[in-house]
């Protein structure tokens, strides 16, 4: 008598009986269900074993791969910044050789925000629907295109529209590098990662400030836009030698994929995978519910609407004050010459200024006459010292953070700022104001880095992203504000301008006070 054939669930494949999906939604503390109705393999009993992607990576630990991804991320904060700061070291430049008003002036800074605001949503869905990798490259492409298209800008129109599209691409960088170190870095150097993230701001500041220092006096504000997307250039060739997110590919169902990534990231490491089943766990329905209602319920208004506030007064405060800068350091140079030609004693001294490079393609154009002031070199060690303060605020406010908490570091650096910004006032036309807006722009950006940690804390896993992504909407809200202070008010009255940030700065550190002082009672 011929021996039976086995039932079908005794042939299943373990490899496919390892890479089921598991349908079922876990709970905020992660706990999975695995359907005990699916076939599996002979005696095969592991299947009560499993792990996640998250589980997987902290087996592995800090391979090559992911400190390749860390060091694109921070190469992309570098040059996502130096776009920001850009128009703040050429703006003089454009309102010469582009024959601009102050009100187009200021529109070519705020359009770049406008951008950022307009490309939120849309680089968002592009980062779901084609992958982390995919959208890595194509946003950083199109941020060194139209960086390089922006020097080589004939008139205003081009201007705007380019630095528009230039917003839309940085967004874009900013939130996919982040959500790409967050899916594939360990959870215990996860948030280190993502905090250091704003320090490389920091640095494309100074770097671009650096750039304006030695590319424009011999070779024109052309070559430092060019120079501003070399880092872009740099991260495009790194993110294309890092794998695609094993996050993304478990999400869109792609398991043997993934499987196989984390089992080259583990030999690479010469590590091991977790023992049991990889499984993709869909969202609980708390998590699904999140929205901006739920960042305003009865126990979490004030605290939403306080760091709603300081979201958009620190960024307001850190953009209004860079773009200002430049003026501030001019009122020196305008007040030594009044003061030499008002001498008697004194020849008047009128520093010699820059001669304005035009790159050989193209004409060559005929600035006004008073635009030859602002082509003086005097100013711009001054902006590297004062750039040098984005850099050195975020582990300093960190620092004070640990110590003295969410609610007192807050209100103390945002107090501190309106003080300053009150002896800026004052002393405006009398003393030398480097030191004075090193602190401001130091204390607003750092207080705006330390936002990324202090609003991961309040708020709980599920509407942690939804807090994340509408204080971002506001900061950028404020990014296309600020430009109309620094560039039309400032102009009527440097004094007014001013006291716009003070008022600012003050409404920032009342709000601080509801900003909640411990975050127990949320788990990371």
């Amino acid at each position: 008598m011929a021996t039976p054939a086995l039932p079908p669930e005794e042939t299943l494949d373990e490899d496919a009986f390892l890479l089921k999906e598991v349908t079922k939604p876990y709970t905020e503390e992660g706990v999975t269900t695995v359907d005990a109705s699916r076939p599996r393999p002979g005696n095969y009993d592991r299947a009560v074993n499993t792990y996640t992607v998250s589980d997987a990576l902290t087996a592995i630990g800090m391979g090559f791969p992911q400190v390749l991804l860390c060091v694109a991320a921070a190469v992309s904060g570098i040059a996502v910044y130096a776009q920001v700061i850009l128009v703040t070291t050429i703006a003089d430049f454009l309102r010469c050789e582009l024959k601009l008003t102050e009100n187009q002036n200021a529109l070519i800074t705020s359009v770049f925000f406008l951008g950022e605001m307009i490309g939120s949503y849309p680089a968002g869905r592009l980062v779901d629907i084609y992958g982390r990798k995919p959208a890595a490259l194509l946003l950083t492409v199109g941020l060194w295109y139209t960086g390089i298209l922006t020097a080589f800008a004939p008139d205003f129109p081009w201007m705007l529209l380019l630095r528009f599209l230039n917003g839309c691409f940085a967004v874009g960088m900013i939130s996919v590098y982040s959500v790409y170190v967050g899916e594939m870095t360990p959870s215990r150097v996860r948030m280190v990662s993502l905090l250091l993230f704003p320090l490389f701001f920091g640095l494309g500041t100074v770097y671009i400030a650096s750039m304006g220092l030695f590319v424009v006096p011999s070779l024109g504000w052309r070559w430092q836009a060019i120079m501003a997307t070399m880092p872009a250039l740099f991260t495009i060739v790194l993110t294309m030698n890092i794998p695609e997110s094993a996050r993304y590919l478990v999400l869109i169902g792609e398991l043997k994929v993934a499987l196989k990534l984390l089992r080259r990231l583990a030999d690479t490491n010469k590590s091991d995978l977790p023992e049991g089943d990889l499984i993709q766990a869909k969202p609980s329905e708390v998590e699904k519910s999140a929205s901006v209602l739920s960042l305003l319920g009865a126990d979490s208004w004030q605290q939403t609407l306080s760091l709603w506030a300081v979201w958009f007064t620190s960024y307001f405060v850190y953009i209004g004050m860079a773009l200002s800068t430049n003026y501030l350091l001019n009122i020196q140079t305008i007040e030594k010459i009044k003061k030499d030609i008002n001498s008697t004693d004194v020849r008047p001294v009128v520093p010699e200024p820059k001669e304005l490079v035009i790159l050989p393609f193209y004409d060559e154009c005929n600035p006004p006459p008073n635009c030859s002031l602002f082509f003086n070199g005097e100013g711009d060690v001054s902006f590297l010292i004062a750039s040098v303060g984005d850099l050195a605020a975020i582990p300093i406010v960190f620092a004070i953070l640990i110590v003295l908490g969410h609610r007192w570091t807050v209100g103390v650096c945002m107090a501190l700022t309106s003080i300053t910004c009150a002896f800026i006032i004052g002393l405006m036309r009398m003393a030398d104001m480097t030191a004075l807006i090193f602190i401001v722009r130091a204390l607003s950006f750092g207080i705006y880095g330390s936002l990324f940690l202090i609003t991961i804390e309040a708020y709980s896993t599920y509407n942690r992203s939804i807090a994340m992504a509408t204080g971002q909407f506001l900061a950028k809200t404020a990014g296309f504000l600020a430009p109309f202070v620094a560039d039309i008010v400032f102009v009527w009255s440097p004094e007014g301008a001013i006291s716009i940030y003070f008022v600012v700065a003050t409404i920032s550190a009342i709000s601080a006070y509801f900003i909640p002082i411990t975050d127990s009672n949320h788990h990371m």
